[in-house]
């Protein structure tokens, strides 16, 4: 068993679980996969060392690369997605964001989920606004 990561890893319990289970940890980038017949049997890392393995799991995180959040008045959490109540309300009045935008968990059935959750808060906002006046 391998373990393969693109940062140091700091959790030292961690390491410690991985080094009981057998795993070999590379703290550095894979930049290449080898095959044969389309089954995986190898990687290539960044320093030219290739390691044997017939499995491999990808962990990407995804992040919001512009300010268009900051500019509308959000406040970020510490993973940049936004902060938001149950209901989806930003900080910002008759802003509701969805999926990604405000968890960190990245599957899009999850974020399809939010986004009708998002928009029946949003409906209701819009309801309110229109008995208000």
């Amino acid at each position: 068993m391998s373990a393969f990561l693109t940062e140091p890893l700091a959790d030292e319990k961690l390491a410690r679980d991985l080094g009981r289970r057998g795993a070999q940890v590379y703290e550095t980038a894979v930049t290449g996969l080898i095959t044969d017949e389309g089954c995986l049997t190898g990687v290539h890392l960044i320093d030219g060392s290739t390691i044997p393995c017939d499995a491999l799991f990808l962990v990407a995180t995804q992040v919001q690369h512009h300010g268009f959040l900051e500019r509308m008045g959000c406040r970020l959490s510490e993973w940049e997605q936004v902060e938001s109540d149950d209901a989806a309300r930003t900080q910002t009045p008759g802003l509701f964001v969805a999926g990604n935008a405000k968890k960190r968990l990245q599957m899009e059935m999850v974020a399809s989920a939010d986004g009708i959750k998002s928009a029946a808060a949003a409906n209701e906002w819009l309801l309110e606004q229109d008995t208000a006046e």
